[in-house]
């Protein structure tokens, strides 16, 4: 049976037979048949449907109201017509781990994370450091709405659930455009909360160069001062960090390089003669204070030229020499239980 026609109105078949004993001439006979049944056109889906929830950015940034920086409303509405199929950083990611594109499921969810992250981070210069995200992972997981309940059948509960952000946190961290500050509690046995940093790659995938997010970061610091909120501004953060260490999360004292590589990033961004200025609670100068004539030199990845080969080859590097100290760690980790383990024993 071969099909040669058909439409939607009208399903023909066409139905051919030879047979060679009966067949006078050696020839074909074809025999036509009309059956009045219409065919089912399916609708190719736009995109794919996600397992659990689909994830939305809850607020609505076309509007700038007056508890909404200008600063976070101009970085939300960059984004809002990002691309992270063709983002450099993320496809440089792809070609050093060898995959194909990113899944529209993933994009959807890093579009929707790193809203919430640009409405939650600290814009301000006088940091020690830069661009911290003041939320927890839970916290940017539900803003974002890609948490779900499941049944724990080993508690007999429902449980809260995110894996869905930290997946999409993790490819971020591996791209190099976000910093995440883990630390374990030896006391209680169980990973302290966690401290994220946006790097500054993360401002330049959106098409902001490094002289713009200078400046941007300069008139956030003096219409701080020009509005009388900079004072509010090293209260308020001074309580967070009071509340950090209430809650017991991962401390940078404790990480001497990563804190370090930290510091030289504001001081590679901001400058020796920024970073003086934006320290002072009263600054004098601020009308005539400039960093337009100031000279910097390039130090982070620039946009354009981090899908080359030798950029791509260097990444894998790095991204090897992380795996395999995660590999370590995990492995003392399993000696250290093995050995707590046999210790019980022998006393018993």
């Amino acid at each position: 049976m071969n099909q040669k026609s058909h439409s939607k109105s009208q399903f023909k078949c066409y139905v051919e037979y030879e047979n060679d004993s009966l067949s006078v001439y050696d020839s074909k006979r074809v025999y036509q048949a009309h059956f009045d049944v219409e065919a089912k056109v399916y609708d190719r889906a736009e995109k794919r449907k996600h397992r659990n929830t689909t994830p939305n950015y809850i607020f609505n940034y076309q509007k700038k109201e007056k508890s909404y920086p200008y600063t976070t409303w101009f970085f939300l509405q960059r984004l809002s017509i990002h691309d992270f199929k063709l983002n450099p950083y993320l496809c440089a990611l792809r070609m050093a781990q060898g995959k194909g594109a990113i899944r529209s499921e993933r994009r959807e969810s890093l579009k929707a994370l790193c809203a919430v992250m640009l409405t939650y981070v600290d814009m301000s210069p006088a940091r020690p450091y830069l661009f911290e995200v003041r939320a927890s992972i839970e916290e940017l997981a539900d803003k974002s709405h890609l948490t779900y309940m499941y049944w724990d059948k080993t508690k007999g509960k429902h449980r809260l659930r995110y894996d869905i952000a930290l997946n999409t946190l993790k490819m971020l961290e591996e791209a190099e455009l976000v910093t995440v500050v883990r630390e374990y509690d030896r006391v209680g046995r169980q990973h302290k909360p966690s401290r994220i940093f946006l790097n500054v790659e993360f401002f330049l995938m959106l098409g902001v160069t490094e002289k713009e997010l200078r400046k941007i970061l300069l008139d956030f610091h003096k219409n701080q001062y020009v509005k009388n909120n900079l004072n509010q501004s090293f209260i308020s953060y001074k309580k967070h960090l009071d509340r950090l260490e209430q809650k017991n999360v991962a401390n940078l004292e404790n990480h001497h390089a990563l804190r370090n590589m930290l510091i030289k990033r504001r001081k590679d961004l901001l400058g020796e003669r920024m970073i003086k200025f934006v320290a002072q609670r009263k600054p004098v100068d601020y009308k005539s204070f400039d960093i337009e004539s100031d000279v910097f030199k390039p130090c982070f990845r620039s946009y354009a030229d981090c899908t080359t080969l030798e950029e791509v080859h260097k990444l894998r590097k790095r991204l090897f020499a992380k795996e395999q100290i995660r590999l370590q760690a995990k492995l003392k980790s399993a000696n250290d239980t093995t050995y707590r383990e046999a210790m019980v024993q022998r006393l018993y």
